[in-house]
């Protein structure tokens, strides 16, 4: 098991992990946090349009905002159509149609009937232009999109070995816990993530992923004094050009003397076509509140029972008990770090070198 006692490990989550005393101090509550009313994997941005849909005219319900917003440019192809009325809708239909005609999906609401969702069936075509068609309480609204070039494939998937990525927690949507994704995002500034595929078999549709705390010092690179975090030891990764996704699986790190466990870990993104980025980035797992009952004075159901009074309920762990934190971020950019390829470390590595003495 690695340890990295003196560092804020590779999501800076010693901090987050506080979150229950951040929260009470900033006085947060669900909501205050500005993007994080998103949740969904597959959903892009939130560009979100500012009742560009209603009609102002028509008589009763109207379409509020809706995403991809009329006439955007650079929707996710993997994202689901998402609609807000400004009142509650007993029932709404949704058509998409593409250059190749009707496209096929789901429709599902939220338990209020304000929010509907229409889900794809299939991904979008990177670069193409949709039309979307509501009906619902007697009207019918359209407006068109384009999808952005994201998802287009990468030409030679091989090509994206040894590559260095740097994930931008700090400029994330993150969406879980609720209302506190500023106050996250605040403390991930000075965390590095790197990761970097070492091995791709697109026909196979698989993907190996090495990671690494970074450091800057006049350059972002490897910090070699902490072990690599290899991504997909235990579930091997997927990978379906341009998009690749790593666990559900679990990692366990010593912090500040705390033994800390994020279960269901899940990274996935899609990578640009010249293989100069990963967008649309997710971080997402299960944070055990359990290690860290000793930085709130109280023990796990204290920590689970602070969390409630601010509207932030603990989950099922993978080993069915409720004391777990869900972390979710996503819309991250990860851009590429040239000349900076990973070198394997482990916990003996770092013990050897006698430049790590003192980390």
């Amino acid at each position: 098991m690695s340890d990295l006692r003196n560092t804020n490990w590779y999501l800076g989550l010693v901090p987050a992990l506080s979150i229950g005393l951040a929260l009470g101090i900033a006085g947060c509550t669900s909501g205050d946090a500005g993007d994080d009313d998103v949740a969904d994997d597959d959903t892009a941005d939130d560009d979100t349009a500012d009742d560009d849909t209603a009609d102002d005219d028509a008589a009763g319900v109207n379409i509020q905002s809706s995403d991809p917003a009329p006439d955007s440019t650079d929707a996710y192809y993997r994202q689901s159509i998402t609609v807000s009325f400004t009142a509650a809708v007993a029932s709404a239909t949704f058509t998409l149609q593409g250059s190749e005609g009707d496209v096929a999906g789901s429709t599902s609401s939220s338990d209020d009937k304000f929010d509907w969702t229409f889900d794809p069936s299939n991904n979008l075509v990177p670069s193409q232009s949709y039309t979307v068609t509501v009906n619902f309480d007697g009207q019918t609204q359209s407006w068109s999109f384009t999808t952005s070039s994201l998802g287009a494939g990468v030409g030679d998937p091989t090509s994206l070995v040894g590559r260095t990525y740097n994930l931008d927690l700090l400029n994330a949507n993150i969406t879980e816990p609720p209302g506190v994704g500023s106050i996250l995002a605040g403390y991930l500034g000075d965390v590095i993530i790197l990761f970097s595929p070492t091995a791709v078999d697109a026909g196979a549709g698989s993907i190996e992923v090495l990671g690494a705390l970074g450091q800057d010092e006049g350059g972002v690179g490897q910090d070699m004094c902490y072990p690599t975090l290899g991504l997909t030891d235990t579930t091997p990764g997927s990978f379906d050009n341009p998009y690749f996704q790593v666990g559900p699986t679990t990692f366990e790190a010593d912090i500040a003397d705390i033994h800390v466990v994020i279960g269901d870990l899940l990274i996935s993104g899609d990578f640009a076509a010249d293989g100069s980025a990963v967008e649309e980035a997710v971080f997402a797992g299960l944070l055990d509140a359990r290690d860290f009952a000793g930085l709130l004075g109280d023990d796990a159901d204290g920590v689970c029972a602070l969390l409630g009074t601010l509207g932030i309920s603990c989950q099922t762990c993978p080993d069915s008990e409720v004391y777990c934190l869900a972390i979710h971020a996503q819309d991250i950019h990860a851009g590429e770090v040239l000349g900076a390829p990973l070198v394997p470390r482990t916990d003996a590595d770092v013990a050897a070198d006698p430049n790590c003495a003192d980390e």
